[in-house]
């Protein structure tokens, strides 16, 4: 009997299983439109469909409203939003312990507040908490400007490499300054420090322009970059101005690092 059934090709025994997997696949894909051949239809229809072609594996469907980001987007949106508010608490706080000392090494808060400030706060003394203020947001800002490549839309790197290489001369602040009465030459470690000040500004004023440039195009982004196009102007701006200006900059740059952070976060947040 056994014999007889396999050369019919009845259904019956250890065959049932595959007879039923076999004609519930095929049945799937002539209702979903699919071609099983190209040729006449095979005299016998028990197709042998492998596993993989009836039940593929679940990570292979398509997720709607996926809002599941790579980790690293994710880390760059808390190390952006993070850095500004780090480097404004040390300045602030370090700005009312040492105030006395940055008046008698000379510093003019209103008419050349950049003149000592906020490098000088480094020669105190509680200067070491800046000179770890200025390396901890630079590195906060670098994984910030890498993960900002990777959510945003595709374009050009030039804009989070300059954001990066801001971020490198803001750690490299770290490097003392001079004081603003001296009686030697400049010190290798003041060169150093003013020459990133130099990078730090220029490279971030051009990310912000690159970044503009990225993403005006595209729906999601158009506001924040006309609000980035703006930041820019404002900074260039405050840095050729005197007096006060100098703390707007500062404002203006700490704040679009914030809200762009911010921006992530709240686009890329995980579900749950």
């Amino acid at each position: 009997m056994d014999g007889a059934n396999r050369r019919s090709g009845a259904p019956f025994g250890d065959g049932l299983p595959r007879y039923l997997t076999s004609h519930a696949c095929f049945l799937s894909q002539r209702i979903n439109g699919y071609k099983v051949s190209s040729g006449p239809a095979p005299r016998n229809r028990h197709v042998r469909v492998s596993a993989a072609t009836c039940y593929p594996e679940p990570g292979h469907y398509p997720r709607r409203n996926r809002t599941k980001r790579p980790a690293t987007v994710r880390t760059a949106a808390l190390a952006g939003a993070v850095g500004p508010p780090l480097l404004a608490a040390v300045l602030a706080a370090l700005t009312a312990l040492q105030y006395d000392f940055m008046l008698g090494m000379g510093w003019r808060p209103v008419q050349d507040p950049a003149g000592a400030w906020p490098s000088g706060l480094a020669l105190g003394p509680y200067g070491w908490i800046m000179d770890l203020g200025f390396v901890f947001s630079g590195v906060l800002l670098v994984v910030f400007a890498l993960g900002l490549h990777r959510a945003m839309p595709p374009g050009s790197k030039t804009g989070p490499a300059l954001l990066s290489l801001s971020g490198v001369a803001m750690a490299l602040l770290a490097f003392e300054t001079d004081p603003i009465r001296r009686t030697g030459p400049r010190s290798w470690h003041g060169l150093v420090h003013d020459a990133a000040f130099v990078v730090f500004a220029i490279a971030l004023l051009l990310a912000q322009l690159a970044l503009w440039r990225r993403t005006r195009g595209d729906p999601r982004w158009r506001c924040h970059a006309r609000y980035t196009l703006a930041t820019a102007i404002v900074c260039a701006a405050c840095l050729v101005l005197p007096g006060v200006a100098y703390y707007l900059f500062l404002a203006a740059a700490l704040a679009w690092i914030e809200a762009t952070a911010l921006k992530l976060r709240a686009r890329y947040r995980p579900p749950g």
